[in-house]
């Protein structure tokens, strides 16, 4: 529901609100009972450090992942991406690629036909045996991957000579072999990519440079033997936009409504629940709904207040998650003693999904699955949102499991999602290859980049990560001082404190929070899947890598498509279902396109011919209302006779309880247009005029435009 909200100015005391002294015992009170969580988690700080620094191009590692049942907080270690990939062709795993391993690879990657073939002129053909199309050198090549339809996967081929693949191991050398050993390393197959990758984004940040380095493959990357071994090359596994905006609205539709189960749908309005707004069952039909277990569990907040405080090591957040522990507890420390159940951990029955029958158009009689995103009363979702995404832990790999599994037995001929469903939409769709789209998915990030040092050095300024020195220091206490006051604390306290005792470094985080490559399938390769991001999404775009959301695992950054809306309370935080179902088709950018050259389109608001907002619903334009008229500075719609009725219909989400708003009189119907108090909200509404003899105090109140002296109407 659309209100209309003025917040009201206020002004705060340089000193804040706190005694002095009160920062130094709240550090101290915090500082134990942290320590006391940790016991009970079973967080070992200098495990957790050991942990950290445990991570390097071959694996990576951290310590944030809480397993239920009483194991606590334990180190875990995953092959990087670029690992995983070298060692597919590294056989005796001495971290070194002979001429023997890549050929004894290729041997065991045979030649996938019959294979499509999608031709540089834009033919396709079919392919029963080797061919020689579209190679640079004129040499008979075949496909050793195929996606789902067929079609081969574009970098998965190998040359049906062996004598010609030597020639493409003998380029990989020539480029690639820095120590002229005749053999790769990992470091030289791997991290050279990888800092070439780096030096790109570098000249990104730096404001040179638009583009994450996926919009145009490196010549290299043609190169199979390069392309086995080499994860740069991967990067350039990517899907291709839907090109059909009426499609990609219908899809933004169903990932809105997944949402609504058969309570929401009483509750919530046409705005939160698409099919309950009139003539939508021309474009859709919802033909199932399966409803997520609701888990039970310690409170959502308490869960996450105290395994943020056991892992907290800044000053600021310590006493911040403090100050809030202690409110939850109702003036006492919150009791963290409650384990978790481990159901709650597990990422199973942790799905709402919803399948939808397209009723019009090129895809009639066409299947969609939704998958709902996060919903705060189901605890296992928010800590998939907050932990498992991050951190890629089984709990998101077991969502992305069942996801599929529902996939594969519902056989949808589109997929679609927000913010949580988002990105098990695009894992699906790496699993699977099925088309369709996300919106504000979570964690949807290139795995194949490494980008924490230069977030690092653009967040505080510096022109390089290893020149960390007092410039950092201050510009990091400068931070932590700024949300300290924010917490009422004195301004000189909190300045004492943090230079002289208390200054601590947060640079492992970027290290602990870095995408770890939940995508380990390549069906997306050139599938129609859009992938649907607002620039000011404040929830999509810090739950994921630091190397931030231009950069998708899946989409190039060329075509991920861009939308405008700002991050404020009514759009929870840039975050909206319902403001990305309204802008993913009516006001985007796609790529590196500025904001200055936004696509609109008034038709998509809606899908054509469905009911629009009614009178006293949210607008921005007349496109937003069914009566073709919007108040644009109250943003609300009028009714059809191009003013507002007395009361709202009873149909739309403001309710036919509540009176029309007004600034005048000839904004109503009724022309009648007064002062109206309902705590707290005082402002004008319609009201209809009076019949003679009912009570008023001036003339415009009646009907008959005479109020009399003794105030009734005559």
């Amino acid at each position: 529901k659309s209100q209309k909200t003025k917040s009201a100015k206020s002004s705060k005391s340089s000193k804040g609100t706190k005694s002095q002294g009160s920062l130094i015992a709240d550090i101290d009170q915090a500082s134990a009972t942290r320590d006391a969580i940790r016991v009970l988690y079973k967080y070992d700080v200098d495990d957790a450090d050991m942990c950290e620094q445990a991570s390097d191009p071959h694996q990576h590692c951290v310590y944030q992942v809480f397993k239920a049942g009483g194991s606590g907080f334990e180190c875990e270690c995953r092959p990087t991406d670029g690992a995983k990939i070298f060692g597919e062709v590294d056989s005796n795993d001495d971290l070194y690629i002979t001429w023997e391993e890549l050929i004894a690879y290729f041997d065991n990657q045979p030649c996938v036909f019959p294979f499509k073939y999608r031709k540089d002129d834009g033919t396709v053909g079919e392919y029963t045996s080797c061919t020689t199309v579209d190679d640079d050198f004129g040499k008979e090549w075949c496909s050793i991957d195929v996606l789902n339809d067929g079609f081969h996967a574009t970098g998965f081929f190998k040359y049906c000579d062996e004598s010609v693949n030597l020639v493409v191991w003998n380029d990989a050398i020539g480029r690639l072999d820095e120590d002229n050993d005749g053999k790769l390393s990992f470091d030289e197959a791997i991290t050279s990519a990888r800092e070439r990758r780096r030096r790109e984004r570098q000249l990104i940040l730096a404001g040179s440079k638009d583009t994450c380095g996926d919009c145009e493959k490196p010549d290299y990357c043609s190169n199979p033997a390069i392309m086995a071994i080499d994860n740069h090359c991967r990067n350039f596994i990517k899907t291709k936009p839907l090109e059909d905006d009426g499609t990609l609205r219908i899809l933004a539709t169903t990932m809105l409504d997944v949402y609504c189960d058969e309570a929401d749908e009483l509750n919530w309005g046409y705005n939160s629940c698409p099919m309950n707004r009139e003539r939508m069952s021309d474009w859709l039909i919802r033909t199932h709904l399966e409803p997520y277990q609701k888990e039970k569990g310690l409170a959502l907040t308490s869960t996450l207040v105290c395994l943020a405080m056991a892992a907290s090591d800044t000053v600021a957040t310590l006493v911040t998650l403090y100050n809030v522990a202690t409110y939850l507890g109702g003036g006492s420390l919150l009791d963290c003693n409650e384990l978790f159940d481990i159901e709650n951990f597990d990422g199973k029955d942790a799905l709402q999904w919803s399948t939808y029958t397209i009723m019009q158009g090129p895809h009639e009689g066409k299947k969609v699955l939704a998958f709902q995103g996060t919903d705060f009363e189901n605890v296992e979702q928010v800590l998939a949102d907050i932990w498992s995404v991050p951190m890629a832990t089984n709990m998101i790999r077991n969502m992305r499991a069942e996801a599929v599994k529902v996939a594969e037995e519902q056989k949808p001929q589109f997929i679609t999602g927000h913010s949580l469903g988002g990105i098990i939409a695009e894992l699906v769709c790496s699993e699977t290859g099925i088309p369709g789209a996300s919106f504000a998915a979570l964690g949807a990030f290139d795995p194949f980049s490494l980008m924490d040092r230069e977030s690092y050095e653009k967040r505080f300024g510096i022109g390089n990560f290893d020149d960390y020195g007092t410039e950092i220091k201050n510009a990091f206490n400068a931070e932590q001082a700024t949300r300290l006051a924010l917490e009422g604390y004195d301004v000189d306290e909190v300045s004492s404190v943090l230079d002289k005792r208390y200054w601590e470094d947060d640079r492992h985080r970027f290290v602990r929070e870095e995408y770890n490559g939940l995508v380990e399938n390549n069906k997306h390769n050139g599938v129609q899947f859009e992938v649907v991001m607002n620039t000011y999404d404040m929830a999509a775009q810090p739950l994921s890598s630091t190397d931030g959301a231009a950069c998708s695992h899946i989409s190039s950054s060329c075509d991920v498509r861009w939308t405008w809306f700002p991050a404020s309370l009514s759009t929870n935080g840039g975050h909206s279902s319902q403001y990305y179902a309204f802008k993913a088709t009516s006001e985007f950018t796609t790529g590196w396109a500025e904001r200055a050259d936004m696509t609109r389109n008034n038709d998509l608001v809606f899908l054509p011919g469905v009911q629009k907002n009614l009178a006293c619903d949210y607008c921005e334009s007349d496109a937003f209302c069914e009566s073709g008229k919007c108040d644009t500075s109250d943003r609300v719609c009028y009714g059809t006779s191009g003013k507002m009725p007395t009361f709202c219909p009873s149909n739309s989400v403001t309710g036919g309880d509540t009176r029309g708003p007004c600034a005048n009189a000839n904004e109503c119907d009724s022309d009648r247009c007064e002062w109206h108090s309902v705590n707290p909200i005082s402002e004008y509404r319609c009201y209809d005029r009076l019949d003679n003899g009912d009570s008023c105090n001036e003339h415009s109140d009646c009907k008959s435009n005479y109020c009399n002296w003794l105030f009734y109407c005559s």
